[in-house]
């Protein structure tokens, strides 16, 4: 258990870190990082995010969450994954052929065609 809960403590870290790696190069001397050296923190994020992903669903299974309290396709025990996704994304309001045109059309006469329409743009 310690191994995995070490990796999934070194990917928070360094999710953090590199999120914020900007911060980094505002150090002086020698408490400031290079270039080089934040993206070597960057390669090992992406790693230990790939050894960590063959854990991922035995410890959400660990603990013992409902699929329904889950709502992940993702996690879905029948193995319907695909057909689940396909399910959601046309059950979207958006994406549905009546309220999806009248939500974009919505949204276009109420942010982007103001601006389109504006003498003051200066595009």
């Amino acid at each position: 258990l310690a191994p995995i809960l070490t990796t999934l403590f070194n990917i928070t870290a360094l999710d953090l870190i590199t999120k914020n790696s900007s911060d980094l190069y505002e150090f002086t001397g020698d408490a400031s990082m290079s270039h080089k050296q934040i993206a070597g923190l960057q390669s090992e994020y992406i790693s230990l995010i790939k050894s960590a992903r063959v854990q991922a669903v035995p410890l959400v299974d660990s603990l013992g969450v409902p699929e329904e309290k889950l709502n992940s396709s993702l996690g879905k025990s029948d193995g319907f994954v695909y057909e689940d996704l396909i399910k959601r994304a046309l059950n979207e309001p958006v994406n549905r052929d009546i309220t999806g045109d009248k939500i974009r059309a919505d949204f276009y006469n109420k942010y982007i065609g103001p601006v389109l329409n504006s003498s003051t743009t200066k595009l």
